[in-house]
């Protein structure tokens, strides 16, 4: 049995060789005299530009051994973003129909809720002649958007927790039930039923309660 002696000259955390989304390993570097292999990665860390630090690279490489060939040289950004680009790709679709599904959803509530104002006109105008503050209406038509905001922000994040799991594939450094991503889309679908209920709310608290009245 051989045994090689050799000096630890430094530590270093774990190392993600195969992709950002794999446990990092843990790593052991040799002197290539030691260990020699077919090829070898170097990794050059300067503030120079690409096209420069690869001069030289080449002219240092030739100037030991003319032989040697030079391949596969790119950025480490361009690494990473090609390591990064098939789920890169996959939470850009599921971004666009998330998108997509906000949109519905607010013109949904805003559709239910101008359909409701239409229907409660005189109820509506009743009130405002009776007294009601048109603030109160406006309060009281964005409530009801609210109401059903709430109901849907609470079914939609139940559902969620249970389903994120299968999404766990795609994140990195990120949970699947990351409560600051919960609470950060619950309160942006709240904001959007505010925004989407303000203009029938809006034309509910201008309604004249004579006109209304008579044409009924």
């Amino acid at each position: 049995m051989i045994h090689a002696t050799r000096s630890v000259v430094g530590v270093v955390g774990r190392v993600h060789n195969t992709g950002l989304d794999v446990e990092g390993q843990f790593q052991i570097y040799s002197p290539y005299a030691q260990q020699p292999i077919n090829d070898m990665v170097v990794a050059i860390h300067s503030p120079l530009a690409s096209a420069a630090i690869l001069r030289m690279a080449t002219g240092e490489v030739a100037r030991i051994d003319r032989g040697m060939p030079i391949f596969d040289v790119r950025p480490l950004a361009a690494r990473v973003g090609d390591s990064l680009a098939a789920r890169r790709y996959s939470m850009v679709g599921l971004a666009g129909f998330g998108l997509t599904g906000l949109l519905l959803a607010a013109i949904g509530i805003y559709g239910v809720i101008a359909c409701s104002v239409r229907q409660r006109t005189r109820e509506i105008g009743i009130r405002i002649a009776l007294g009601a503050e048109r603030r109160d209406v406006f309060r009281m038509v964005v409530g009801q958007g609210l109401v059903l905001t709430g109901a849907g922000v609470l079914v939609g994040s139940l559902s969620a927790f249970w389903l994120t799991r299968f999404l766990e594939s795609l994140l990195y450094r990120v949970t699947s039930r990351d409560p600051a991503t919960f609470i950060a889309v619950s309160l942006f679908l709240v904001l959007t039923a505010i925004a989407a209920a303000y203009v029938p709310a809006s034309r509910a608290a201008r309604l004249d309660p004579a006109v209304t009245l008579r044409s009924d």
